[in-house]
């Protein structure tokens, strides 16, 4: 792992005569992979319990080990009870237990077990399809469709609004390196909302365009929509004009998958669900943390509290350091801090409000309200959230990696470095808050 970091730290450094030179798929596999020492000790341990050796095979990747066994023998092997929990609302269905054990000589070598005590993704079920619904007197009232003028943005978002905020360019030479991916775990677009969005929306998609689909461990395509397809037909709608005629491939996987995904020809990337281009979240007050130390988080700006602060479980990274103090020293925040030592009681310690020392976040924000989708068949423009902010960016960071290309230098890879030593390549929110926790929460200012 040090090294991979050493390594990352210095390809995505604009700085370092290293930048720009990311590792192929075979060396990630490499950098990531189990050692052959932990591969036959892991081995050992299942085969000492009556697992035969032809009922293990490792992962494409190498780094699972999968094998069969009967209930019974997972209990055992892992002192454990399993027990099959229902969710209320899908009816979806996971085997789980409370807690596993395995040796002591093996803890620093197996990172999770599954099925272990992690409770799956909510999924859909497969629903029959239906006709294409055109928009009628069953669907609700859009007020404000139709007037898709600049100054009606705030009524009525969609792709020329977000060319004209941010100055994108409505057209870039693509490169056949160059694709944007949507990855989804928890429901899929629906095809016929879709056809809808291209006919009466985004006209200039030819009705009846799909994006390449690539499927993991069984997952399909919903012909249906259900409240699961929201999140995605969201993703394909707000970034589909904005990079067309550029397609998108869908990578689709059930909860269950081992999703090992090739990296050589996907460059920009987003999660549906998480909403990840590089991650986004939803709805987190100033005092709480974001989920991995490594994001830049994409936050809406609309009359609704949006997330921003500093981290409790994830230290200050190089990257923002020197921002983070200039932000300090230059308008430090009214709020008592504290320092986060590992404990969950350091938390708050002393009326702090904030983790002092903590990752900032977001890194970047976007329109985030206000989008023209379809949904069930039905126009209506109250798409958005960090679920509309993130295509944007992923869009724009698309349009770059084209133009890097086509002058012959690599992809952008981790972009958050690049960021923050170009500061003025990005437009700077200097007005606003973000209130919560029953505090007004912290000033956007210069910088």
């Amino acid at each position: 792992m040090r090294g991979a970091t050493s390594h990352a730290q210095y390809s995505s450094d604009p700085a370092s005569a290293k930048y720009g030179r990311h590792w192929t798929a075979d060396e990630v596999k490499k950098a990531f992979a189990p050692s052959q020492v932990t591969i036959e000790a892991t081995t050992k341990w299942l085969t000492d319990a009556g697992i035969n050796k032809d009922r293990i095979r490792p992962s494409v990747r190498g780094g699972f080990l999968y094998f069969e066994s009967t209930l019974a023998e997972l209990e055992a092997l892992l002192q454990t009870e399993y027990f099959v929990y229902y969710h209320a609302e899908t009816g979806q269905s996971s085997v789980a237990c409370d807690q596993y054990k395995i040796p002591r000589h093996l803890k620093g070598s197996i990172d999770f077990i599954s099925p272990g005590v992690s409770l799956s993704t909510p999924h859909r079920r497969h629903i029959a399809s239906k006709k294409l619904r055109r928009r009628s007197d069953a669907c609700p009232p859009a007020p404000g469709i139709g007037n898709s003028s600049l100054e009606n943005c705030w009524l009525e978002a969609g792709s020329s609004c977000v060319n004209a905020l941010y100055n994108i360019p409505e057209r870039t030479n693509n490169h056949d390196m160059n694709t944007f991916g949507i990855f989804s775990l928890a429901g899929s677009y629906v095809q016929s909302d879709m056809d809808v969005f291209f006919e009466q929306v985004a006209t200039e998609i030819p009705v009846g365009t799909v994006p390449e689909q690539k499927f993991i461990n069984g997952a399909t395509l919903s012909s249906n929509f259900t409240a699961l397809e929201v999140e995605p037909n969201l993703d394909f709608q707000v970034a589909w004009p904005l990079v067309y005629p550029q397609n998108l491939t869908l990578f689709e996987s059930s909860p269950t998958a081992d999703q090992s995904i090739d990296p050589a020809h996907l460059s920009t990337f987003i999660v549906d669900g998480m909403d990840d281009m590089l991650a986004a979240m939803d709805g987190i007050n100033p005092d709480q943390s974001i989920s991995s130390p490594e994001v830049a988080v994409l936050q809406p700006q609309f009359n609704f509290s949006s997330s921003g602060g500093f981290s409790n479980y994830h230290p200050l990274p190089m990257y923002q350091r020197e921002a983070i103090a200039q932000y300090f020293y230059q308008y430090p925040p009214s709020y008592p801090s504290y320092t986060y030592n590992g404990s969950f009681g350091s938390i708050g310690a002393d009326g702090g409000r904030f983790s002092r020392y903590g990752r900032g976040f977001p890194d970047v924000s976007a329109l985030g309200a206000n989008f023209t989708t379809v949904n069930d068949g039905c126009i209506s423009n109250t798409g958005g959230g960090t679920s509309a902010a993130t295509p944007i960016f992923a869009a724009v960071v698309w349009k770059i990696n084209a133009e890097r290309l086509a002058a012959g230098k690599s992809t952008l890879g981790f972009i958050n470095p690049t960021l923050y030593a170009n500061p003025q390549v990005l437009n700077d929110v200097v007005s606003g808050n973000n209130p919560g926790c029953n505090s007004d929460g912290f000033e956007a200012t210069p910088g």
